[in-house]
């Protein structure tokens, strides 16, 4: 397993999909995976550190993903 120290972001609104990519994340090599659970959250954590990566949904409650982006 190759160790990958990007800092990654998951924002999903549902727990189970949060839950399951930081953990195919971690199990890739991945070792600093966030999560966000909606979109004021992924913008106060964005403030607050820097990501390499950022899987963001598109469809959730709030500011949706497609707003976040612009």
């Amino acid at each position: 397993m190759l160790v990958n120290n990007a800092n990654v972001l998951v924002v999903d609104d549902v727990e189970a999909i949060r839950n399951f990519l930081r953990m195919v994340l971690g199990k890739s090599g991945f070792r600093y995976v966030d999560v966000a659970k909606n979109g004021a959250e992924v913008m106060q954590k964005a403030r607050e550190k820097s990501y390499d990566v950022i899987f963001l949904d598109i469809n959730m409650p709030g500011p949706d993903g497609l707003s976040i982006l612009r």
